[in-house]
């Protein structure tokens, strides 16, 4: 993570002191350079790392529609209670009144989804692909493997080990399908997406330290040493709103305790 060829052991000139760290590291580096200001008695270079550990917050928004579960015959009803009247043709209407029409129907068609269409409510175990018919599958598996326990059979064992086959061959199938699905039918924007989770890289968020320079001021003269060589004259970049101080909140409170369903869900999945 620091700049090629720095040197860390100043007697021999060679770089055998490293920090070495993955993408996410990288991506959030603010500085990563030999602090020759910080003497601690050794023959070696002190290396000063800063990461930037701030927990990306986003703000909170309200679940998607569930639209496999909407009333379409009552949707029909309501939209057509609260569309506005549409004006007559050839009639000469303005551009207020184009804009208050466009309005009032994202409105209408807006109030008949909310009240005839719930809305998704997804755990941190939620997944694309799970469906009706995994759940009805695991809920079976679970009363053979409870049957199993009770009676210690190798007939009920059997019957468990079949169901436990089945959902594990659906789940397979549910993964498949929904990825074959949802590339099928990709279009100019979805496709963006496909993309993005099949090569997708965290943003960075901060420049490196170039060579040496670990401040703004220092990484904004090196690009402009490097990019503009022949224009010197230019004032300097003004990066006045860029800032440099980084204020850390109070540690998260982590609670160690695996709960009861916990375990449950992860030796299901793990069957």
């Amino acid at each position: 993570m620091i700049p090629p060829g720095t040197i860390t052991y100043p007697d021999a000139q060679t770089a055998i002191d490293l920090v070495w760290g993955n993408e996410h590291a990288m991506n959030n580096m603010i500085k990563c350079h030999i602090a020759t200001e910080n003497d601690h008695g050794s023959d070696h270079y002190p290396i000063e790392t800063i990461l930037d550990l701030t927990p990306r917050l986003t703000a909170p928004t309200n679940p998607p529609y569930n639209f496999a579960k909407t009333d379409w015959k009552t949707l029909e009803i309501k939209l057509q209670r609260y569309l506005p009247p549409l004006p007559e043709r050839y009639t000469t209407t303005s551009a207020e009144m184009v804009d208050k029409l466009a309005n009032d129907i994202t409105e209408a068609v807006n109030k008949a989804i909310t009240e005839t269409t719930p809305r998704k409510n997804p755990s941190p175990f939620s997944k694309r692909w799970w469906n009706e018919d995994l759940t009805r599958a695991r809920k079976e598996l679970n009363q053979a493997r409870n049957l199993h326990k009770r009676t210690n059979s190798n007939v009920d064992w059997e019957e468990w080990k079949k169901k436990r086959n089945e959902y594990n061959q659906k789940v397979r199938n549910a993964k498949h399908n929904t990825w074959k699905e949802f590339v099928e039918s990709a279009d100019e924007k979805s496709i963006w997406n496909i993309k993005k989770y099949m090569n997708s890289k965290p943003t960075q968020h901060y420049i490196p330290t170039i060579n040496t320079a670990d401040t703004n001021e220092e990484k904004a003269n090196r690009f402009r040493e490097v990019l503009l060589p022949t224009l010197s004259s230019l004032p300097p970049a003004d990066i006045s709103d860029i800032t440099t101080s980084h204020t850390y909140p109070e540690p998260t409170a982590f609670d160690p305790t695996v709960t009861k369903q916990q375990l449950e869900r992860a030796i299901s999945d793990g069957q």
